[in-house]
């Protein structure tokens, strides 16, 4: 029992799943911690990563809705607090990170620990995919990390990599996943797609007809209308 929502699992996987898709933010990486501590830390924050990333899924938590409904402003605030940055240099800190974000466009660009070996291990499970809402370079990070990349190579190999700006849409909207289904060849209740958030992850590929499976690794969201995972190698 994940989180109040059952996975069923074999030995070669999930039950019905053939594939998975993946999100990158929230998923694969997060804002880079080095990064975001020399802001937080600069105004009596926490600068150490594990305190940061957890900083991070609660600031993702507070500001998640459904259908879309994802609160940015609301998400750094959070950040900000929950880094732990003393009430008065909190504004402060919150305009130093607003000018991280435009001085860094690749801050989202932190492999979680262990992903490119967990990514290798479900690639002999699962076919693999990409589906991020981006900005046209989600494949190139990705192979510059060493997660993955189109077909054979040295990290994990993935079938189709979907940006949302090059595919002139974006999630929520079902039809970024459908996309990612007509590479496949697959019926889209054959496909799991695991993301970070309610507002675009799990209401987009539930419109779609796929399988959500929200991560969350420190269990902050308890509806149970959606399967949960606390780490992707969950689908192991």
């Amino acid at each position: 029992m994940l989180n109040g929502a059952s996975l069923y699992v074999t030995w070669n996987g999930v039950v019905g799943v053939r594939a998975v898709l993946l999100d990158v933010g929230g998923v694969l990486v997060v804002p880079d911690p080095r990064a975001v501590g020399g802001v937080m830390g600069g105004h009596g924050g926490a600068t150490d990563p594990d305190d940061l990333i957890r900083a991070h899924y609660r600031a993702v938590h507070e500001a998640d809705g459904d259908d879309g409904d994802f609160d940015w402003p609301g998400y750094h605030t959070g950040l900000v607090v929950h880094s732990g940055v003393p009430v008065g240099a909190r504004e402060l800190c919150n305009q130093g990170m607003i000018e991280l974000v435009r001085a860094m466009p690749n801050l989202w660009s932190y492999p979680l620990p262990g992903m490119a070996a967990t990514l290798r291990a479900l690639a002999g499970r699962y076919r693999l995919g990409i589906v991020s809402n981006n900005d046209g370079t989600v494949g190139r990070l990705l192979a510059e990390q060493g997660l993955c990349q189109l077909g054979a190579g040295p990290a994990a190999p993935v079938e189709v990599i979907v940006d949302s700006a090059l595919a002139g849409v974006a999630k929520p909207d079902p039809r970024i996943f459908t996309l990612a289904l007509d590479v496949l060849g697959l019926p889209p209740e054959e496909v799991g797609y695991v993301g970070d958030t309610r507002a675009y992850d799990v209401s987009g590929a539930r419109a779609a007809g796929l399988r959500p499976f929200h991560l969350d690794p420190y269990g902050f969201c308890v509806a149970a209308d959606h399967e949960h995972l606390a780490d992707l190698a969950d689908l192991l």
